[in-house]
């Protein structure tokens, strides 16, 4: 039950940040690679899930997972400088 409850975070996640990617808003392209990096992972979770179910031999790989954090970690920043630019612009209008 663990699994599947993962693979439907993460599928849920990645319709939530392609929802947040279509929007026009300065931090658009943050939300793409966002969209992207959890599309990757919701596809890796999945074929991870369905290795399991079928009973075939697997391994981990730190390789992929580390990649995946560093990925995240990339993203949050540059969606929060650009959240930031985009206040800081809406400011200097006001």
């Amino acid at each position: 039950m663990g699994l599947g409850a993962t693979l439907a975070s993460f599928t849920f996640a990645t319709v939530c940040c392609i929802g947040a990617a279509r929007r026009p808003s300065p931090a658009r392209r943050a939300w793409v690679t966002m969209s992207v990096a959890m599309g990757l992972s919701t596809l890796s979770m999945a074929s991870y899930a369905g290795s399991l179910v079928s009973g075939a031999q697997t391994t981990s790989t730190p390789t992929l997972d580390v990649v995946g954090v560093i990925a995240f970690a990339v993203t949050a920043v540059a969606l929060r400088i650009e959240e930031l630019d985009a206040l800081r612009s809406r400011l200097r209008r006001a």
